[in-house]
């Protein structure tokens, strides 16, 4: 069993939405670090000392006494793919791969990840590998139709397995693959 920190700093999160802690950017052009802000705030409140990434390295942060690292991404602000053309295209992102967590703050991990007493399982889920992978969009803007590039998946068909946790502070609405 893996005893992952992230356990902590997720109890950590949760503790700080129900106190109003709330996320602040530091400006009208911040995308990005008002996230990694918070979420450095919870890892210290976790009381797991860490190294910080440089710009445009990976992970975010690095925890020091444990071979974890983890990378911060609000969903909906980073990664998307959003093109305007008098219409707008969003391709689906990893927000739709799930029923149940809309609202909630949800920790999904891998099976072998070993959950404390306090947080309750809410679903497991499998992903199976598809037998294509996305490797780039071609969006035309002649007649507004965006394609997907695709490659074969060498790992087509290979099923990995995930469960869905919450704090038993929250509801225990099931979790599931959309």
């Amino acid at each position: 069993m893996n005893n992952a920190k992230c356990f902590d700093i997720f109890k950590a999160c949760i503790h700080a939405i129900h106190d109003g802690k709330l996320i602040i950017p530091e400006s009208s052009r911040d995308k990005e670090f008002h996230f990694q802000n918070w979420c450095q705030q919870r890892i210290e409140e976790a009381e797991l000392r860490y190294d910080i990434g440089g710009r445009n390295t990976y992970p975010d942060f690095k925890l020091v006494e444990h071979t974890e690292g983890y990378e911060v991404k609000g969903f909906g602000t980073y990664g998307d793919i959003l093109i305007r053309d008098r219409k707008m295209y969003v391709v689906p992102t990893p927000f739709a791969l799930t029923n149940g967590t809309t609202g909630l703050s949800t920790l999904i991990v891998p099976t072998d990840f070993y959950a404390p007493s306090e947080f309750i399982c809410v679903g497991e889920l499998i992903r199976i590998e598809s037998k294509n992978l996305v490797v780039g969009y071609n969006f035309d803007l002649t007649n507004n139709e965006l394609e997907a590039k695709l490659i074969e998946n060498p790992n087509a068909g290979k099923k990995h397995v995930f469960k869905a946790y919450r704090h038993h502070s929250q509801t225990n609405k099931p979790v599931c693959m959309a």
